[in-house]
């Protein structure tokens, strides 16, 4: 009994034991000769070490799973090495590249500095925003004070110091009294007298760098100004550019120096006085126009307007590049053709004409190649094709940024753009002009660029708009029924293009108003040239009166 005690707890550690401690039960066998039973024992032995044997094969397949996942991922970590060795060795590549162009840059540049002495720039669009500035001054001016208003019956009273010789040659003999005695055009030919007193009495005379100094820098800039030459058709050339370039030069680099040793009190000292000649002379000239309460502000107007222009001409001859100003007849050239501008009337303000490359782009005009027609950019946004011999708009800009012959930007460094969502569907779209910040979405930038073809008469070409993803589109002016400014647009095709744009149903979309006609335009580049009076700057001769 005591050895079937002893067996109890074997039973009940591997079994059957619901009954343990109340005797041995029918199915279990029964010990022989008092000793366990072998079989039953060995069983028993058997099979914790089965458990042992399967925990330890699942704990060996969990190692070797996490071992082949760890080798995966070590795998995967060698892969993400290789690929940053090799991006490191792009950008270290990259690298040497960019300090080999920067290391070319910095001595190209320091050559740049060496040879143009560190110039003073001024941008295109700086440039004409000032020009035009100045030309809405004269313009609002004469009209505050002139509109309307005649020669009296006893005739112009002369007041000495005067500028007559100036009025008088601001219009042909025809056109002098005509319009001084009109009120509706008298306010045009003072516009063109003061313009004509800026462009030979003040521009050019340095007399912002003080008395003390003006006089001896003007009479060498006189001396040593390289001589113009006129062919048999009266137009200028220079006889040696290389020698125009470094006389351009010479005069920005010194000026410079000047402008860093003046004494800024003295000058305006001096410029106040300027100021007050001038301001006498033209008043004088001018007086038998002018009512007696209207004196003081038509002076003071007067001297705000040479004060501008003092302030011009010091930023145009700071920099390097030359610019001139065109008031005499003028004529317009694109490639070797040069056509007559005819100039009835006055000029109520000039062009400027500017050689050099002060910010690397260049000024020009956009032209048919019949020389008839330009495209201008006005302050609304919409570009107009007007007639070359037409009037001045001080709120439109008929010059061109170009580089490389390409045209980028209007005068005032506005982008060109169209209406995708017009062209797209359409073939057609308006072509306006937008400050870069301020362009509407969904609108696509462009430039026109030449293209070139070979006909009988040679090597020619014609502008085309071209936007970034290599579309090129055509130019169509469109002409309106009421009259207005005929607008320009581009199509995708040119033919087709017009035709669409004379459809009553664009009328709200695209073109803004009834159109009578569209039709394709060819354009290319222009520039001003002029009959040169180039050494008679200052020295004009009156028609009737002594000065």
């Amino acid at each position: 009994m005591a050895k079937n005690l002893l067996l109890t707890p074997i039973y009940a550690m591997f079994g059957n034991t619901t009954n343990a401690g109340t005797g041995p039960q029918q199915d279990r066998p029964s010990p022989e000769d008092g000793k366990p039973d072998t079989k039953t024992f060995n069983t028993a032995e058997q099979q914790p070490q089965q458990y042992v044997d399967n925990a330890l094969a699942a704990q060996l397949k969990q190692l070797e799973s996490e071992l082949e996942e760890k080798g995966r991922k070590v795998q995967e970590l060698q892969q993400e090495c290789v690929d940053l060795k090799n991006k490191l060795d792009e950008k270290s590549t990259t690298e040497a590249k960019v300090r080999r162009n920067w290391k070319k840059i910095a001595k190209e540049l320091d050559k740049l500095r060496a040879n143009s002495q560190g110039f003073y720039q001024i941008t295109d669009a700086y440039l004409v925003d000032q020009i035009n500035h100045l030309k809405i001054s004269i313009r609002d001016f004469s009209i505050q004070y002139f509109d309307g208003k005649s020669v009296p019956k006893g005739g112009m009273t002369e007041t000495r110091p005067d500028y007559w010789i100036h009025l008088e040659n601001s219009a042909s003999d025809r056109d002098l009294n005509r319009y001084l005695k009109s009120p509706k055009d008298c306010h045009k030919l003072v516009q063109a007298f003061l313009w004509r007193v800026l462009i030979k009495q003040l521009f050019f005379k340095f007399e912002w760098l003080g008395k003390d100094y003006c006089d001896e820098f003007y009479g060498v800039w006189r001396r040593l100004r390289p001589l113009r030459m006129v062919d048999h058709e009266r137009r200028t050339f220079l006889d040696d550019p290389e020698a125009e370039r470094k006389f351009h030069s010479w005069r920005a680099t010194t000026i410079a120096m000047f402008l860093d040793r003046l004494e800024p009190r003295k000058v305006d000292f001096d410029l106040k006085g300027r100021t007050d000649e001038y301001v006498r002379r033209i008043f004088n000239t001018l007086r038998g126009l002018v009512k007696r309460d209207e004196e003081k502000g038509c002076k003071d107007q007067i001297a705000a307007i040479i004060n501008q222009a003092f302030s011009l001409d010091k930023e145009i001859n700071r920099q390097a590049a030359h610019v001139r100003w065109i008031s005499n007849i003028q004529q317009v050239k694109t490639g070797n053709y040069v056509q007559r501008v005819k100039q009835d009337g006055v000029v109520l303000s000039p062009e400027v004409l500017k050689r050099g490359k002060s910010t690397g782009y260049e000024l020009a005009l956009m032209i048919d190649p019949n020389i008839t027609t330009m495209v201008l950019s006005c302050g609304n946004g919409n570009l107009y094709a007007v007639p070359i011999e037409g009037e001045d708009n001080p709120y439109c800009n008929e010059m061109w940024s170009t580089k490389n012959d390409v045209l980028i930007t209007d005068g005032a460094q506005r982008f060109m753009h169209y209406y995708n969502n017009t062209m797209s569907i359409l073939g057609v779209s308006r072509l306006r002009v937008e400050d870069e910040k301020t362009i509407p979405d969904g609108s696509v930038v462009l430039a026109f660029a030449p293209y070139y073809y070979t006909d009988s008469k040679g090597e020619d070409y014609y502008y085309l708009a071209v936007d970034p993803y290599g579309q090129v589109f055509y130019p169509i002016v469109c002409d309106y029924s009421d009259g207005a400014g005929s607008k320009v647009f581009i199509a995708d095709d040119p033919d087709k293009g017009a035709d669409m744009l004379e459809s009553k149903d664009l009328m709200f979309t695209v073109t803004g108003g009834s159109v009578s006609r569209c039709y394709p335009m060819a354009l290319v580049q222009g520039e001003y040239v002029e009959e040169d009076d180039w050494m008679s700057n200052g020295e004009e001769k009156s028609k009737g009166k002594k000065n």
